[in-house]
């Protein structure tokens, strides 16, 4: 036996029927990780002999023979 949804009707302040939709665009951001300790690196900035161009996180290092090399 099929039974009824009750539907609930919503009315604004002027005695108006209006209808209730979903907004999709809204997401949680859990904002923990802001209270959360992180790595800072610090000291003085590491410059290229040659061209002075500054060592930083977008850099790349090559092994070469048990030692690091920044080119």
């Amino acid at each position: 036996m099929p039974t009824k949804k009750s539907k609930k009707e919503r009315f604004n302040r002027q005695g108006r029927k209006f209808k209730v939709e979903v907004d999709t665009n809204v997401m949680s951001i859990g904002l923990k990780v802001l209270a959360e300790n992180a790595e800072v690196a610090s000291g003085d900035p590491v410059f290229c002999e040659s061209c002075n161009a500054v060592f930083n996180k977008f850099s790349k290092l090559e092994e070469n023979k048990d030692q690091q090399v920044w080119n």
